[in-house]
Protein backbone atom coordinates (compact mmCIF):
# COMPACT_ATOMS: atom_id res chain seq x y z
CA UNK A 1 0.00 0.00 0.00
CA UNK A 2 1.34 3.36 -1.01
CA UNK A 3 4.37 1.71 -2.51
CA UNK A 4 6.09 3.49 -5.57
CA UNK A 5 7.01 2.04 -8.55
CA UNK A 6 10.93 1.92 -9.34
CA UNK A 7 11.40 5.15 -11.66
CA UNK A 8 14.87 6.13 -12.86
CA UNK A 9 15.21 9.83 -12.04
CA UNK A 10 17.71 12.12 -13.99
CA UNK A 11 21.09 13.23 -12.92
CA UNK A 12 19.35 16.59 -12.18
CA UNK A 13 16.95 15.41 -10.12
CA UNK A 14 19.57 13.47 -7.83
CA UNK A 15 21.70 15.96 -7.81
CA UNK A 16 19.03 18.42 -6.39
CA UNK A 17 18.48 16.37 -4.26
CA UNK A 18 22.50 15.66 -2.73
CA UNK A 19 22.11 19.64 -2.76
CA UNK A 20 19.52 19.29 -0.16
CA UNK A 21 21.06 17.13 1.38
CA UNK A 22 23.93 18.35 1.97
CA UNK A 23 22.06 22.12 2.62
CA UNK A 24 20.40 20.35 5.38
CA UNK A 25 23.19 18.40 7.15
CA UNK A 26 25.43 21.71 6.86
CA UNK A 27 23.23 23.67 8.47
CA UNK A 28 22.60 20.86 11.07
CA UNK A 29 26.01 20.24 11.90
CA UNK A 30 26.52 24.31 12.44
CA UNK A 31 23.22 24.12 14.94
CA UNK A 32 25.39 21.48 16.31
CA UNK A 33 28.85 22.71 17.11
CA UNK A 34 26.81 26.22 18.73
CA UNK A 35 24.95 23.81 20.84
CA UNK A 36 28.09 22.09 22.14
CA UNK A 37 29.79 25.74 22.37
CA UNK A 38 27.46 26.49 24.46
CA UNK A 39 27.49 23.61 26.79
CA UNK A 40 31.30 23.79 26.97
CA UNK A 41 31.17 27.51 28.06
CA UNK A 42 28.28 25.98 30.48
CA UNK A 43 26.05 29.73 29.73
CA UNK A 44 22.79 27.62 30.54
CA UNK A 45 22.13 24.91 32.87
CA UNK A 46 18.65 24.92 31.75
CA UNK A 47 16.21 26.51 29.80
CA UNK A 48 14.16 29.74 30.50
CA UNK A 49 10.92 28.15 29.43
CA UNK A 50 11.26 24.72 31.07
CA UNK A 51 12.86 22.67 28.94
CA UNK A 52 15.00 20.16 30.50
CA UNK A 53 19.53 21.40 30.14
CA UNK A 54 19.66 17.89 28.51
CA UNK A 55 18.09 18.88 25.36
CA UNK A 56 21.82 19.65 23.87
CA UNK A 57 22.77 16.26 24.75
CA UNK A 58 19.88 14.97 22.72
CA UNK A 59 20.77 17.12 19.79
CA UNK A 60 24.11 16.51 19.87
CA UNK A 61 23.38 12.74 19.55
CA UNK A 62 20.71 13.11 17.34
CA UNK A 63 22.98 15.27 14.79
CA UNK A 64 25.90 13.04 15.02
CA UNK A 65 23.81 10.98 12.56
CA UNK A 66 23.85 13.69 10.19
CA UNK A 67 27.12 13.39 8.19
CA UNK A 68 27.92 14.88 4.64
CA UNK A 69 28.73 12.08 2.65
CA UNK A 70 27.74 10.33 -0.97
CA UNK A 71 24.52 8.36 0.42
CA UNK A 72 21.21 10.30 0.87
CA UNK A 73 19.95 11.41 4.45
CA UNK A 74 16.70 10.37 5.69
CA UNK A 75 14.49 13.55 6.77
CA UNK A 76 11.57 13.59 8.92
CA UNK A 77 8.12 14.85 7.78
CA UNK A 78 8.75 18.44 9.04
CA UNK A 79 11.93 18.70 7.12
CA UNK A 80 10.47 17.13 4.21
CA UNK A 81 7.32 19.31 3.84
CA UNK A 82 9.73 22.51 3.92
CA UNK A 83 11.44 21.31 0.96
CA UNK A 84 8.42 20.67 -0.86
CA UNK A 85 7.32 23.44 -2.86
CA UNK A 86 3.49 25.16 -2.62
CA UNK A 87 1.14 24.11 -5.45
CA UNK A 88 -1.60 25.95 -6.44
CA UNK A 89 -2.80 24.51 -9.35
CA UNK A 90 -2.33 28.26 -11.06
CA UNK A 91 1.18 29.80 -10.81
CA UNK A 92 4.67 28.48 -12.31
CA UNK A 93 5.08 25.16 -11.13
CA UNK A 94 4.12 22.73 -13.49
CA UNK A 95 1.89 20.17 -12.06
CA UNK A 96 4.34 17.00 -13.28
CA UNK A 97 7.25 19.05 -11.68
CA UNK A 98 5.75 18.91 -8.71
CA UNK A 99 4.61 15.03 -8.94
CA UNK A 100 8.30 14.59 -9.82
CA UNK A 101 9.86 16.79 -7.22
CA UNK A 102 7.60 14.82 -4.75
CA UNK A 103 8.19 11.19 -5.61
CA UNK A 104 11.92 11.99 -5.52
CA UNK A 105 11.61 13.12 -2.33
CA UNK A 106 9.16 10.37 -0.85
CA UNK A 107 11.07 7.62 -2.60
CA UNK A 108 14.11 8.56 -0.84
CA UNK A 109 12.45 8.96 2.83
CA UNK A 110 10.06 6.03 2.09
CA UNK A 111 7.31 8.02 3.58
CA UNK A 112 4.06 6.48 4.02
CA UNK A 113 0.91 7.65 2.03
CA UNK A 114 -0.39 8.37 5.37
CA UNK A 115 1.97 10.71 6.45
CA UNK A 116 2.20 12.21 2.90
CA UNK A 117 -1.10 13.35 3.15
CA UNK A 118 -0.28 15.92 6.19
CA UNK A 119 2.56 16.71 3.80
CA UNK A 120 0.08 17.54 0.78
CA UNK A 121 -2.29 19.32 2.81
CA UNK A 122 0.43 21.86 3.61
CA UNK A 123 2.10 22.20 0.17
CA UNK A 124 -1.37 23.13 -1.44
CA UNK A 125 -2.46 26.46 -1.49
CA UNK A 126 -5.45 28.70 -3.11
CA UNK A 127 -7.56 25.92 -5.72
CA UNK A 128 -5.17 22.98 -5.26
CA UNK A 129 -5.90 23.75 -1.95
CA UNK A 130 -9.42 23.33 -2.32
CA UNK A 131 -9.30 20.64 -4.14
CA UNK A 132 -7.59 19.37 -2.01
CA UNK A 133 -9.68 19.08 1.27
CA UNK A 134 -12.82 18.28 -0.86
CA UNK A 135 -11.29 15.04 -2.51
CA UNK A 136 -8.36 13.94 0.07
CA UNK A 137 -10.41 11.40 1.88
CA UNK A 138 -10.96 9.24 -1.56
CA UNK A 139 -6.87 8.42 -1.75
CA UNK A 140 -6.19 5.32 0.20
CA UNK A 141 -2.89 4.97 -1.54
CA UNK A 142 -0.59 7.02 -3.40
CA UNK A 143 -1.16 6.24 -7.31
CA UNK A 144 -5.31 7.18 -6.61
CA UNK A 145 -3.94 10.45 -5.45
CA UNK A 146 -1.37 10.85 -8.66
CA UNK A 147 -4.08 9.62 -11.28
CA UNK A 148 -6.53 12.33 -9.68
CA UNK A 149 -3.83 15.15 -9.41
CA UNK A 150 -3.24 14.69 -12.92
CA UNK A 151 -6.77 14.79 -14.15
CA UNK A 152 -7.60 17.80 -12.28
CA UNK A 153 -4.56 19.75 -13.14
CA UNK A 154 -2.95 18.47 -16.10
CA UNK A 155 -5.95 17.11 -18.27
CA UNK A 156 -6.31 17.27 -22.26
CA UNK A 157 -8.59 20.25 -21.54
CA UNK A 158 -5.34 22.33 -20.05
CA UNK A 159 -2.84 20.92 -21.86
CA UNK A 160 -4.55 22.20 -25.07
CA UNK A 161 -5.14 25.32 -23.52
CA UNK A 162 -1.31 25.97 -23.06
CA UNK A 163 -0.56 24.56 -26.60
CA UNK A 164 -2.93 27.23 -27.97
CA UNK A 165 -1.92 30.05 -25.56
CA UNK A 166 1.88 29.27 -26.65
CA UNK A 167 1.18 29.55 -30.29
CA UNK A 168 -1.49 31.73 -30.58
CA UNK A 169 0.32 34.54 -28.47
CA UNK A 170 4.08 34.14 -29.09
CA UNK A 171 4.36 33.50 -32.87
CA UNK A 172 4.59 36.75 -34.77
CA UNK A 173 4.25 35.29 -38.78
CA UNK A 174 6.84 37.03 -40.63
CA UNK A 175 9.10 38.15 -37.96
CA UNK A 176 11.52 36.11 -37.89
CA UNK A 177 12.38 35.85 -41.89
CA UNK A 178 12.01 39.95 -41.66
CA UNK A 179 14.86 39.76 -39.47
CA UNK A 180 17.24 37.89 -41.20
CA UNK A 181 16.13 39.93 -44.28
CA UNK A 182 16.92 42.90 -42.05
CA UNK A 183 20.79 42.65 -42.22
CA UNK A 184 20.41 41.64 -46.17
CA UNK A 185 19.67 44.85 -47.35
Amino acid sequence: MGCLPQQTTSNLDVNLVKLISNVVCDTLNKVQNNALIVKERNVVNSNVQGVPSNNIDQLSRNLQSCHISNEFQSFSLGDISKIIPNFDGEGDLQPLDFLQFLESSIEINKVKFDSLKIILSRAFKNSAKIWWDAFSHLFHEYNDFKFEFIEQFWNLKKQRRIKDRLECDQYKSGLFVDHFNFGSL
